[in-house]
């Protein structure tokens, strides 16, 4: 079932989608990419083909290029409410820099 995340009411009419609500202000400055990664992080890596692994070679590659600051990213995190999503962040971090 694909899953979406949405700022305000949650369609009630659209079947066969999972959505997720969230209200966290400080998103407003990330970009689509920065929310999809920090919405891996929330799900635990549910999503991910390829696991940890796979996760950090496609973050080092995006922040390589250009396209995801990190810090930005980590801006928004320290106010996320998931617990899972900070730890996971910290612990995606950690591992960008190590390599």
């Amino acid at each position: 079932m694909p899953e979406l995340t949405t700022v305000g009411p949650v369609p009630t009419r659209v079947k066969d989608v999972a959505f997720h609500r969230r209200s966290n202000t400080d998103r407003g400055d990330l970009t689509f990419l920065d929310i999809a990664i920090l919405e891996v992080l929330r799900d635990d890596l549910l999503h991910v083909d390829g696991g940890w692994d796979a996760l950090v070679g496609r973050v080092v590659e995006l922040v390589g290029t250009g396209k995801l600051d990190l810090s930005r990213l980590a801006r928004v995190v320290i106010t996320d409410r998931s617990p899972t999503a900070r730890t996971n962040f910290a612990r995606l971090r950690s591992a960008v820099r190590g390599r």
